[in-house]
């Protein structure tokens, strides 16, 4: 009987996983000068059974006002959507993360810690200050190096930094100069669909590869 009960409770803890279907685990929403703006989730129970859905904050977030609904009561194949109000504040200008935790349970007569299962929602916020955006981009070029590969040419190492609040995407050309006469050598053209994501104040390497020879000393790369 024992065997049968605790096969019971693992069927329904599995049924958990699937009942409860979202239309995204990832919002994106803007923010222009402080405004508030409403996202929503909408939550489906898939399964013939009622189901109790609690919503909470991941982390601490002490940057924004945020509003939603702590629980979501949802009958068998029932939708319903939740808002999430947020606001925000002359201090939040920038590209910023709030993460949520969704529990499911259901009605059975177990612990809850056991019949409850949970995961993560994500509200990525962009604060715009139409008034003051302020983006500062830095790129600095190592020396370059001979490859040695299959590829033969020279690599340019380069490292992009943004040290601005916002989450920003590089594309552009890199041109190739040399440094006694300032003559453009060479092109290089990185599109709109090939660029490069940098977070709020984080850094990305690369390298910059022609197909030359070329004697590193004597030519410098610009964005």
């Amino acid at each position: 009987m024992r065997k049968i009960i605790l096969l019971f409770i693992f069927l329904n803890i599995f049924n958990l996983l699937f009942s409860l279907n979202l239309d995204s685990l990832f919002k994106t929403i803007e923010l222009v000068n402080s405004k508030e703006e409403i996202v929503s989730f909408y939550f489906t129970n898939n399964s013939d059974s009622k189901i109790i859905v609690h919503i909470s904050s991941f982390l601490e977030n002490s940057l924004f006002e945020v509003s939603y609904p702590n629980e979501i009561s949802l009958l068998p194949y029932e939708t319903k959507k939740a808002d999430f109000l947020v606001k925000g504040s002359k201090s939040t200008e920038g590209t910023h993360i709030i993460t949520f935790s969704v529990s499911v349970e259901d009605n059975l007569p177990i612990d809850s810690k056991v019949s409850k299962i949970s995961f993560p929602i994500i509200i990525k916020i962009v604060d715009l200050n139409t008034s003051n955006m302020q983006i500062s981009l830095d790129m600095y070029c190592d020396s370059p190096f001979i490859s040695t590969k299959e590829n033969l040419g020279t690599f340019f190492p380069i490292r992009l930094s943004n040290n601005s609040n916002w989450e920003i995407d590089v594309w552009g050309t890199f041109s190739l100069y040399k440094l006694s006469n300032n003559h453009l050598i060479f092109q290089k053209s990185l599109f709109q669909d090939q660029s490069i994501n940098l977070l709020p104040h984080t850094s990305k390497e690369g390298d910059i590869f022609i197909e030359k020879y070329l004697v590193p000393e004597e030519y410098k790369i610009r964005a």
